[in-house]
């Protein structure tokens, strides 16, 4: 009687046991994600979390998790990109932005980045341009690529310079030689 009652109550908790520990394998990486959040470790906690909902597709919290930590991780991607930026690295910050970007397709900073890139990418193609022109004694040329990129951005700080070196190069070229004169 015994044996028969023991038997019964390991054939009654035996599938509880296990839906407990099934449950349990459900909102580990949900738990995961969280302490990975918390962390400031915002991809891996996307991993996490995207791992939870492959497991359990309608499970609120692991989906609500997910799109906290996509946005979070895009956020870091930017002020990191950023970062990058300012330092003048910007085919690295060009990267992040674009990793953002996997994260939150419509992220502002992240596009915002990439269209800065781009712009300092023309701006100084064509400088490159206006100091080969230069070089070769084509003034007019070379100021009308200096023009071109302050067009783009007023603010730069090279373009300026030679903005001014041209004028300076200009006005000594239209200034007669005393030889000339004599």
């Amino acid at each position: 009687m015994i044996t028969s009652l023991i038997g019964a109550i390991r054939r009654l908790l035996l599938p509880v046991v296990l839906g407990s520990l099934v449950a349990g394998c459900l909102y580990f990486p949900v738990e995961k994600g969280e302490e990975l959040g918390q962390e400031g470790r915002w991809e891996e906690a996307v991993r996490a979390f995207q791992e939870a909902v492959k497991q359990d597709p309608r499970n609120t919290e692991a989906r609500l998790g997910l799109a906290r930590a996509m946005m979070e991780a895009a956020d870091q991607l930017v002020k990191q990109g950023q970062e990058l930026e300012r330092a003048e690295r910007l085919g690295d910050a060009g990267a992040l932005y674009r990793r953002a970007l996997t994260y939150n397709g419509e992220h502002q900073g992240a596009l915002a980045g990439l269209e800065r890139i781009a712009r300092a990418a023309v701006v100084k193609e064509k400088l490159t341009r206006a100091r080969d022109r230069m070089a070769q004694g084509e003034w007019r040329a070379a100021q009308a690529d200096v023009q071109a990129a302050l067009r783009i951005d007023p603010e730069n700080i090279p373009a300026k310079a030679l903005r001014q070196e041209l004028a300076v190069k200009r006005a000594a070229e239209a200034a007669p030689s005393r030889l000339d004169t004599d």
